[in-house]
């Protein structure tokens, strides 16, 4: 089971993300305040990461204290926001770029995501970010 931190406001988002990852530990934070408390905090496998969260901070807030307390745990942004994306990957180049709404499609991809996942076939952080760049990723970028 890996321990995954979402950083998302928005309700909806944050059920797509939930019923992805089932059967993981996920920790919420709807602000850029609270998650970067708690990423000060706690060690997690794997960060979700929108750039527009309630509050005064950013996604680029979080990414920076991401880059200084925890600069091995994957990250993938799931912003829909192109110019915050940007920001995101300035500051952690190695941030997997897949927008919510590719998650919540349900395409064969994500299909096989999501079977993947809940029959607890990845359980690796590095395992689901290596599937993601290798198959989802590319389609993001055309």
């Amino acid at each position: 089971m890996l321990s995954i931190l979402i950083v998302e406001d928005g309700d909806n988002r944050i059920e797509v993300l939930r019923r992805l990852y089932s059967r993981h530990k996920l920790t919420v934070c709807r602000d850029g305040q609270s998650a970067m408390k708690t990423l000060r905090t706690g060690a997690f496998d794997l960060i979700h990461l929108d750039h527009d969260l309630e509050g005064e901070l950013t996604g680029v807030d979080v990414a920076g204290t991401i880059r200084s307390a925890c600069p091995e745990t994957p990250v993938i942004v799931h912003s829909e926001n192109s110019s915050g994306v940007s920001a995101i990957l300035r500051v952690l180049p190695d941030a997997l770029q897949i927008p919510i709404s590719t998650l919540s499609e349900k395409t064969p991809l994500t299909s096989q995501l999501k079977a993947l996942l809940s029959a607890s076939g990845l359980d690796s952080a590095d395992r689901i970010v290596t599937l993601l760049r290798e198959t989802i990723e590319p389609l993001t970028k055309k």
